[in-house]
């Protein structure tokens, strides 16, 4: 991704952050939230100790410490090198986890990736949906967070940030199409603070390498080939109706066929959950 002027300005910001961050009880407040969906968004590693996950954006460490806790042996990344002194200090000299500000370290392909609270401050964030996608392996998992453009909550926290570092609140529908046009499909989506498809302040997503960009936009009338296969991660069958129903006024329908939702189906894994929790 291309270095400019917002990316410096987010630098400074955070370094000027960085020695009170923790210390700010909304965050905590906000964070302890936001760590919580993740926790049930991301599952424990394959190969303790071993299987790698990067903090993309790690800040002071509190995604770092529950990746750890998952198992993952973690590489933490951030602008900020005042925010990597602080996570430095917090979870001192081990094995298991490294933290850099170099571009470099971080190219090898990941088989999780989490990020939270840096989609915030990219109006157009574009270019870090496709290097997210590059930097996962084919069956790799990412998870990010954003603010909630329909809920009050964070358009509060956008215009008070305008006064340090503008945050730029998304909906769901154009975090689906960015990822989407990124080559990425999203496979879960929750709120957190509080935990409410609308009003929550931030959403969270849990995404896959789409490898079959077509099967998700097929021509009309055109079966996809991958409809109805539940092997496939780009699957182009209906979402259930009760994820449709939850998710439509994010997304803007009404639920069911032909609504804002059609385009997104889930994951197998995910029909599954849901299908599991109308029972």
């Amino acid at each position: 991704m291309a270095v400019g002027d917002p990316i410096e300005a987010i630098r400074r910001h955070f370094d000027r952050q960085s020695i009170h961050y923790d210390r700010n009880p909304f965050t905590r407040w906000v964070g302890r939230s936001e760590l919580a969906v993740l926790r049930a968004m991301i599952p424990p590693a394959p190969q303790p100790g071993i299987t790698p996950a990067l903090d993309f954006g790690c800040g002071t460490g509190r995604v770092t410490r529950l990746l750890l806790e998952l198992g993952y042996s973690v590489t933490g990344y951030d602008l900020s090198p005042g925010m990597l002194i602080q996570a430095r200090a917090a979870l001192g000299h081990r094995p298991d986890v490294t933290f850099t500000a170099d571009r470099q370290q971080i190219q090898a392909p990941w088989p999780l990736i989490v990020s939270l609270g840096v989609l915030d401050y990219y109006p157009d964030a574009a270019p870090l949906w496709q290097e997210w996608r590059e930097l996962l392996t084919p069956a790799g998992l990412l998870v990010v967070t954003a603010p909630n453009a329909s809920s009050p909550l964070a358009w509060l926290y956008a215009l008070t940030s305008r006064l340090t570092c503008p945050a730029f609140p998304a909906t769901a529908r154009a975090l689906m199409e960015k990822a989407r046009s990124a080559g990425l499909i999203v496979t879960d989506v929750r709120g957190a603070f509080p935990r409410h498809p609308v009003l929550g302040h931030t959403l969270v997503l849990r995404l896959m390498k789409n490898d079959h960009p077509a099967c998700l936009a097929p021509s009309a009338g055109v079966k996809s080939p991958c409809q109805g296969n539940p092997q496939c991660n780009c699957s182009a069958s209906l979402t259930p109706r009760r994820y449709a129903r939850t998710w439509s006024p994010l997304l803007g329908g009404k639920g069911g066929r032909g609504d804002g939702l059609s385009s997104y189906a889930p994951t197998s894994a995910m029909t599954s959950a849901v299908q599991e929790e109308e029972r």
